[in-house]
């Protein structure tokens, strides 16, 4: 049971969220071929539950299921022009990421976080 105090009330509100796991996918195909994650309704999913009155609100996590690294295919995104030596390029940024996927400790705890949320409102559904 969560809790949420109001500023202008301090009246306390107690409520429930319900969790819901899977009832969005990603389409892994056009991820795989093109690197974009699409997000749509589980084929299971019954969308009369969004029965809101008048919106529904909902979180969807984005998580790490597995970690392979495809950095050195996108390395040069994180190399940038260096503000302290003209002419030069400044790779700490690209360092830095390299050495956490080098880690294989850190990429275990990279396992089954969440690397993005997003929050929804929404119409109820008729």
């Amino acid at each position: 049971m969560k809790q949420k105090t109001m500023e202008n009330n301090p009246q306390k509100i107690d409520y429930e969220l319900p969790s819901l796991d899977n009832f969005m996918e990603i389409d892994k195909k056009e991820f795989i071929e093109h690197g974009k994650i699409n997000i749509a309704f589980n084929k299971w999913f019954n969308p009369s539950d969004l029965s809101g009155k008048p919106y529904n609100y909902f979180k969807v996590d984005i998580m790490i299921d597995k970690v392979q690294s495809v950095f050195d295919q996108h390395e040069e995104k994180f190399i940038f022009e260096s503000i302290a030596h003209q002419g030069a390029k400044n790779v700490s940024v690209a360092s830095s990421i390299k050495q956490c996927l080098a880690d294989d400790e850190v990429l275990e705890k990279m396992r089954g976080q969440i690397i993005y949320s997003i929050y929804i409102k929404s119409e109820r559904f008729n």
